[in-house]
């Protein structure tokens, strides 16, 4: 084992990296005895570690930095877990063979098994080694797939049937293999990487485009039958779709075929592993024209409108040949093409907008805007918010900005926010009319918008109602902190707005701001957890700032010394504010 390993593995480094809890099931792991088969590479440290299932899991370096990985499922979302901890802390007992056990003492004792098998195999007959493997082939799936798609890779005359019946086996799935069962069937496809390669390396390029062709035919159905949160069956369909594309690139396969042949994996394909674009030198004029004609046919069994929900296939299938035709379209550059294709369902406002968006990108802007009045009209009770923005930056492009105001007011009264406020004053500023439109929107929003609402009687921590929240939202944007604590005081905002509020008043209002913050203390502390008792330490440390500003510091003492009193039942909150 390296130098730094050995200085890099110690008990402590692997609690701090699995944690407290990963670390405690590991110590209960190798207490138990749960690892077993481990061996030490002389490069990282692996074992297997018996769990619910067999898990595979190793230690190693990664330039500086200790690193681990396990097949398990907390080690499939990259974090340490109990088995590497079982996996380091074996290793390190392994090593112990006295108090005063050198790292050379240790890394020879662990060294030795894999030494003496090297030995051996090194002396070791070609019939010997043939019988060893031939057992081991027996009892390992994954071996066997490997050294099978060797053995197929090596025959004289390629036997495609053969070929394919491995690939078949290899990738095909009968039942739903749940993450648990995904070890072992990744190994077996992997198995079919490792044919096409080493039919790649032998020249056979027609062979691997077929046989990559029928893998992924296979694959597609099998990624919706299996488990692979983790990833690693995505990343073989991408790695066959590869060889797909490089062995034709070498092949030069007859466009006609290949057309046929790409527009079947494209209706298949949900994960877009295969693109047509990227074999538009191999397909040609007479490649291309094919593959368009195929989708044209299937384009042509599409309804024109909107697809009933509950009927799930024929949307997947809608959607794949649209996104198909319109792909097309845009490879030809066929403007009026692709937009004949969107005006087959215009059911919703996007659609106005996807429209308007692709004449505008031609430079056609004058359709650009019709599209999009359009589609703002007929959608007018409910907009799409892109639609509106594209209408309004055009607008602003044409110097209509009128009409760009317009736009904006409608938008902001229709759907009450900040940003659109701020949209608003942008196109108001763009005319010089600000002063104007920020009068009328505050006129509107007392008259229109606000509508009074009384708290309760006896309020209680965490209630906020909407109140004034929007004002208040505003003027803090605006800078107006005066104003806006005016208005959360007569009308009332969000918790969140209290405490932005707050914190904005600080420097030039803290009288208003420590009222704020000790107005909410107490029920902070009253959701009795760690995270809201930080929350109120922090809020101590900015009312003790506040006191000492406001020249309270002995007030500021008296009342720590009360909530003292007050919650001394909460350890782990009086821990928190020790050092007030």
């Amino acid at each position: 084992m390296t130098q730094k390993l050995q200085t890099q593995l110690t008990p402590s480094r692997l609690k701090s990296l699995a944690g407290e809890r990963g670390y405690d099931r590991g110590v209960e792991y190798f207490n138990c005895g749960a690892v077993t088969d481990l061996v030490d590479t002389g490069t990282a440290i692996k074992a297997i570690v018996m769990g619910s299932y067999e898990y595979h899991a190793s230690l190693f370096m990664t330039g500086k930095q200790l690193d681990y990985d396990c097949d398990c499922p907390v080690g499939a979302d990259g974090e340490c877990c109990k088995h590497v901890v079982a996996t380091g802390l074996t290793w390190l007992a392994q090593g112990e063979t006295g108090t005063k056990t050198t790292s050379q003492t240790k890394t020879a004792k662990q060294d030795e098994p894999l030494t003496a098998i090297r030995n051996y195999l090194a002396n070791a007959s070609k019939e010997q080694l043939i019988a060893i493997i031939a057992e081991q082939v027996e009892n390992d799936p994954g071996l066997r797939n490997q050294l099978h798609a060797k053995a197929l890779s090596s025959q004289t005359v390629t036997d495609i049937d053969s070929h394919k019946a491995f690939i078949r086996n290899a990738i095909q799935t009968k039942d739903f293999i749940d993450h648990h069962g995904m070890h072992r069937y990744i190994q077996s496809a992997w198995a079919v990487i490792t044919l096409l390669e080493e039919l790649m390396r032998d020249g056979a390029v027609a062979q691997v485009v077929e046989l990559a062709d029928y893998a992924l035919s296979l694959g597609y159905t099998a990624y919706q039958n299996v488990d692979d949160s983790a990833g690693d069956f995505g990343q073989i369909m991408r790695t066959i779709a590869a060889l797909h594309l490089k062995a034709c690139l070498q092949a030069q396969p007859d466009p006609t075929s290949l057309a046929n042949s790409l527009f079947k994996l494209e209706m298949k394909d949900d994960w877009a592993l295969v693109q047509f674009e990227q074999y538009e030198t191999l397909l040609g004029k007479t490649g291309l024209k094919q593959f368009k004609q195929q989708a044209q046919g299937q384009w042509q069994k599409v309804p024109a409108g909107t697809i009933k929900a509950e009927d799930r296939f024929a949307i997947n299938q809608h959607f794949g040949i649209t996104r198909l035709m319109e792909r097309i379209a845009k490879l030809e550059g066929d403007i009026d093409g692709l937009v004949g294709i969107k005006k087959r369902d215009l059911n919703c406002a996007y659609r106005y907008y996807e429209i308007a968006t692709i004449y505008a990108e031609a430079k056609r802007h004058d359709e650009a805007l019709q599209w999009a009045q359009q589609g703002y009209h007929v959608f007018d009770t409910k907009p799409d918010p892109r639609l509106t923005e594209f209408l309004i930056t055009e607008h602003q492009r044409r110097n209509q900005h009128d009409n760009a105001i317009h736009l904006a007011w409608q938008q902001f009264t229709r759907q009450l926010s900040l940003a659109h406020y701020q949209r608003l004053q942008s196109c108001a500023d763009k005319a010089g009319a600000w002063e104007f439109w920020r009068t009328k929107t505050w006129q509107w929003l007392r008259k229109d918008y606000l509508v009074p609402q009384k708290p309760p009687k006896h309020p209680r921590w965490g209630w906020g109602h909407e109140g004034h929240s929007l004002l208040v939202e505003i003027l803090l944007w605006e800078k107006d902190i005066g104003g806006a604590l005016q208005e959360a005081t007569q009308g009332g905002c969000t918790e969140s707005l209290w405490l932005q509020l707050a914190n904005a008043s600080e420097t030039t209002h803290p009288d208003a701001a420590l009222k704020i913050y000790q107005d909410r203390i107490g029920g902070i502390i009253g959701q009795t957890n760690n995270q809201a008792y930080d929350h109120a330490a922090s809020l101590l440390a900015k009312i003790k700032k506040l006191m000492h500003q406001l020249k309270q510091t002995p007030q500021f003492d008296e009342y720590i010394a009360q909530l003292r009193k007050d919650y001394k039942q909460k350890r782990n909150f009086i821990k928190k504010i020790e050092t007030l």
